[in-house]
């Protein structure tokens, strides 16, 4: 049986990507973040309207929407496995990949999600 594996934090399913994105993501957002809380300070300073800090946040939005589309089509956060059967191949899974938390199944794929987070 064909099952698809996520990580529970999103990042990329094998590790040797994991510090390259983390990296990107962290870079970029940090770039966003730090935009937005200038602008919250002009607001608090009054320097800007209510209307102008909403639309910043809509900006901030629509960029962290755009840095996901991107990481999600650099980085591959989803792949698909055969289920292992044995108590060896489950061995070997869990070195690759760690320890399944939760199974999900969305009517056409079974997913397990990968503990990287903690509980």
């Amino acid at each position: 049986m064909r099952v698809t594996l996520q990580r529970q934090s999103g990042r990329p399913i094998e590790g040797a990507d994991n510090q390259d994105y983390n990296e990107q993501w962290r870079e970029r957002f940090d770039l966003i973040s730090n935009d937005y809380q200038k602008e919250y300070t002009r607001f608090k300073k009054g320097e800007i309207t209510r209307e102008e800090l909403d639309q910043k946040s809509r900006e901030m939005h629509t960029a962290c929407d755009e840095l996901e589309k991107e990481l999600l089509d650099n980085y591959d956060l989803e792949k698909q496995v055969e289920l292992p059967k044995t108590g060896k191949q489950w061995k070997e899974f869990q070195t690759l990949y760690g320890f399944p938390s939760i199974v999900h199944h969305d009517g056409k794929k079974v997913y397990l999600v990968l503990l990287d987070v903690g509980l």
